[in-house]
Formats: structure tokens, C-alpha cells, sequence
């Protein structure tokens, strides 16, 4: 009878020590390579692994004498490529915290969401009164040449820049191979004012829709945490990341939308007016940005290539305005003092006086809710046309009420501060108001609806941009008659 005998273990055909330290670098690896605190959980499954494999040290020398070489190598690969699938799915995990954690810092608040709360304000976006543009020449031809880099869509206030941009959005939204990313200066959100906060909102969004994208902001994130995004020096780190980003591939085919770029804080507009000038010139990507016509802006646009001013005039909006009056009028139906009668004079007078501003018609349409049914009529024909007349209008009856002086510094603490104020913090500024409780203090906000404006029950800002220039322009003896008391 023949003897068998297994052939001796050698470096070359099985070292059962060199496979066990091998994957117990793996493991150790994973560990040591996390550039972020993990949950305990995921710490203790990696010491798991590691203590297990030094059992399986133990228990592998204990079999080797009756087991064959060629199935324990069988059995180490087995075990090696289990661990390394479970190392892989970890690693994988680990990436996807850190990945979401990263996204989380970068978000400063939704443009979609800011997108929802805009059209909400303004009555809903109805698509008669933006589709004119999409039917205007300059904007067929930036959707359609390649060559045109930037549209800038400007024109005076309250010519319904801002949802007309919103129209856009929804319109760009229906191509399914285009990506699309866009941020609105609102002074109602004082996160939302500066050039560094408009990069935070488009790159969150960015990679909100993309998660691949994350990686152009993890390469400056790794380093430096939620610190990259704080701060005056963040803008140079953010606009380096949508640079990087700009170059990938997946965005060849895509839009960024900046609204009322004028609104911008004015120590970072600069900068911000600057990046878009350079992106648009040396990126496929297109830019969308809105803004008052200014000659500051114009000055700088000019070193842009491809690009196409598209000025918003009275004329270039009459009709969407018309339809704008039409539609509010129908809404009156539901009004407690809607009368046909009524409705015909108030289409009458809105379509008389509007003289393209959908600011001055949505004023009106507010001031006429908060009339008594009885008093419908002699309100409407008290109301003048022009925005600045209507806010001329709106402010007499705050100087006559018993309370006119905490008006006055309510309106007067609005327009110096330069951000929206709270409830909380009114009190504070306004001495005699810490006796009033806080559904008092929203009836006074209330009764400066004119011009001031409760969102989220606890935010007080100006209804519009131009409340805030009127009173600044055309009532500061009003808000101002003591200089020493300001």
C-alpha cells in the first residue's frame, strides 16, 4: 500500500500566517483610515473582526495537522474574501454617513423650498403671466446656442422679475437631460443675503440631485469640517469647489439660476458678479441671473462672452399684468363681499391704473381684503395709482393711530437693521412693547401690514424690497424725528 504524504507548507503554496495578517491589516485599515468619529457600533465591528481572526489564528494552527493544505488554502481564501466583502460594505457605509454628514454642514436652506414660499407669497405662479419670455427672442436664443453663456434679466422693481424666473424654473425642470441648480437673494432670510450663502444653496442643490458631486466639496470638507463653509473667507474655498464641480462631465448640460443678484449683500456682490463672469466664460454651464437694471452690473457683465441682456419692460409685461388683474378679480369670489357689481369696478379701476407693475396690483388686491364689505367701494376709489402713491396711502393711517410712536420705531428698528427681526427681539428694541404679550405684538405687526409682514408666525420683514425704499426715501421725518433717539 502507497503512503501519502502531504507536502510540506511553504511560502509559495500556502502561508496560513500571511493570509490572517493580511486581512487583519484590512480590517485595521478601515479603522484607521476614518478621517471622522464613527458611531461606537461601527468601531466595535471593526475590533470584531480583528479579534475574531485572532481566534481564527488558534483554531487554523490546531487544524493544520489533520486538514490538507490545499483545503485550508481553500478555506483561508474563503474567509479572506468574506472579510474583505464585509471590510468593502463598511467602507461603503462609512462613505455614505460621511457623505450625508457633509451634505448637512453645506445646507444653509432649500432654494426649492425658498422657490414654493415666493410663489406662495405672490398668490401661485400661473403660467400666463411668465410665458411671454419663453417666447421672447433673446431667451430662444440662449436655450438654443451653445455660444450664449449668460442671459441677464433685468429691469426695474416690481416688474415681476422673480417669478418670472420661477416660470423659467419650472419650464427648464421638463428636460430630463438637463441639471438644474438656482438660489434667491431674499432679505426675508438674513442666511440669504451674501455671495457665499447664493455658492452654499446652488452646490447643495447640485448634489442634492447628485450625490456623486458630493466628492468636489468632501476634497476641502475632509480637512477643515463645517468650518469650510463659515465664515468671510468661505467663498474662495466654495467657489473653488464649483469650479471643480463645473468640470465633471454629468454637468456639461446644465443651468444655474441666480435671482435678484442686486439684493446681494454689497461687500460680497463683487466677488459673486466676478465668479459668474469667469464660470460662464470657461464652462459649458449656463447662467440665469435676475437683477434691477444697474449700471454696476451692466459694467461687469460686459467682460462676459456670450452673453444676453433681456430687459423687462411695462410694455414687454402689459399682458401678462392683464391676465395677472383678471385672475386676482376671479379669486374675490370668495371674498365675504364679492359682488359682481364690485368685481366689474375693481377690473375696471386695477386694468385703469396698474401701468405694469404686478407689486402695485397685489398691493391693492391685500389693501381691498382688509377692507369692511361696506367700505369696498369708497377704499378702491381712494387708492391711487403708482406703487410709492399706494404706499404714501397705506402709511397715513399708522401716523394718526393713539399708538402712532411704537409704529414709528417698530418701522423705523425695520428699515436700520437690515434684516428681518423676530418677535422675540422686538420687545427689546422697542421698550414699550415688553408689556404686550405675543399674539398682541402679531396684531400690532398686523395693523403695519402696508409695508411689514409675519412669515413663519415669528419672522418680521418688509412685505417687498420697495416698502422699505419708500420709507427710507419718502418718510424719514416720520421714522426719524429725533436723530439723537436712532
Amino acid at each position: 500500500m502507497e503512503t501519502v504524504q502531504n507536502a510540506p507548507s511553504t511560502p509559495s503554496s500556502y502561508d496560513w500566517r500571511a493570509k490572517v495578517e493580511s486581512i487583519k491589516k484590512k480590517a485595521s485599515s478601515l479603522r484607521d483610515d476614518r478621517k471622522q468619529s464613527e458611531p461606537e457600533e461601527l468601531e466595535l465591528q471593526l475590533y470584531t473582526i480583528v479579534n475574531t481572526l485572532e481566534n481564527l489564528c488558534l483554531d487554523v494552527k490546531g487544524l493544520k495537522s489533520a486538514v490538507r493544505d490545499q483545503d485550508l488554502n481553500r478555506l483561508m481564501k474563503t474567509v479572506e474574501s468574506a472579510v474583505h466583502n464585509q471590510t468593502q460594505v463598511m467602507r461603503d457605509h462609512y462613505k455614505v454617513k460621511a457623505n450625508f454628514k457633509c451634505l448637512r454642514d453645506l445646507y444653509i436652506g432649500s432654494p426649492e423650498d425658498s422657490k414654493e414660499d415666493i410663489e406662495r407669497e405672490n398668490g401661485g405662479l400661473l403660467k400666463d403671466s411668465y410665458s411671454w419670455i419663453l417666447d421672447h427672442d433673446d431667451f430662444r436664443r440662449f436655450n438654443n446656442s451653445p455660444a450664449s453663456r449668460l442671459l441677464w434679466v433685468n429691469g426695474e422693481p416690481r416688474t415681476g422679475k422673480t417669478m418670472l424666473l420661477c416660470g423659467i424654473i419650472d419650464e427648464l425642470k421638463k428636460k430630463p437631460s438637463l441639471t438644474l441648480s438656482y438660489f434667491f437673494f431674499r432679505s426675508t432670510e438674513d442666511h440669504q443675503e451674501d455671495a457665499s450663502s447664493a455658492l452654499r444653496g446652488i452646490i447643495w442643490l447640485l448634489c442634492a440631485n447628485n450625490m456623486a458631486l458630493i466628492s468636489y466639496v468632501r476634497e476641502h470638507y475632509d480637512n477643515r469640517g463645517n468650518k469650510l463653509f463659515e465664515g468671510g473667507s468661505s467663498f474662495t474655498p466654495l467657489a473653488c469647489i464649483l469650479k471643480n464641480m463645473l468640470q465633471d462631465p454629468c454637468l456639461r448640460d446644465c443651468i444655474i439660476i441666480i435671482d435678484a443678484l442686486d439684493e446681494c449683500s454689497d461687500d460680497t456682490r463683487k466677488c459673486l458678479i466676478n465668479l459668474i463672469v469667469e464660470l460662464s466664460t470657461s464652462f459649458p454651464a449656463k447662467w440665469i441671473v435676475s437683477s434691477r437694471s444697474s449700471r454696476v452690473i451692466k459694467r461687469k457683465f460686459r467682460d462676459a462672452e456670450g452673453i444676453i441682456p433681456l430687459k423687462v419692460t411695462k410694455d414687454s409685461i402689459s399682458q401678462a399684468v392683464n391676465f395677472f388683474i383678471h385672475h386676482r378679480v376671479d379669486e374675490m369670489k370668495h371674498s365675504e363681499w364679492y359682488d359682481p357689481k364690485i368685481k366689474e369696478v375693481v377690473l375696471e379701476n386695477l386694468l385703469l391704473n396698474a401701468n405694469g407693475s404686478f407689486l402695485w396690483v397685489d398691493l391693492v388686491c391685500k389693501y381691498l381684503k382688509d377692507c369692511a364689505p361696506w367700505h369696498a367701494r369708497k377704499c378702491l376709489s381712494e387708492t391711487p395709482p403708482g406703487v410709492n402713491e399706494l404706499y404714501k396711502r397705506m402709511l397715513r393711517p399708522i401716523l394718526i393711530l393713539p399708538d402712532g410712536n411704537d409704529y414709528q420705531q417698530i418701522l423705523a428698528k425695520a428699515c436700520i437693521k437690515g434684516r428681518p427681526l423676530t418677535l422675540d427681539e422686538l420687545p427689546t428694541l422697542v421698550p414699550r412693547l415688553k408689556k404686550f404679550s405675543q399674539e398682541t405684538l402679531k396684531e400690532i405687526i398686523g395693523n403695519c401690514g402696508s409695508f411689514l409682514t409675519l412669515t413663519q408666525d415669528t419672522t418680521i420683514d418688509f412685505l417687498h424690497p420697495s416698502a422699505r425704499d419708500y420709507l427710507m426715501e419718502n418718510a424719514k421725518d416720520f421714522l426719524f424725528p429725533d436723530s439723537t433717539k436712532v
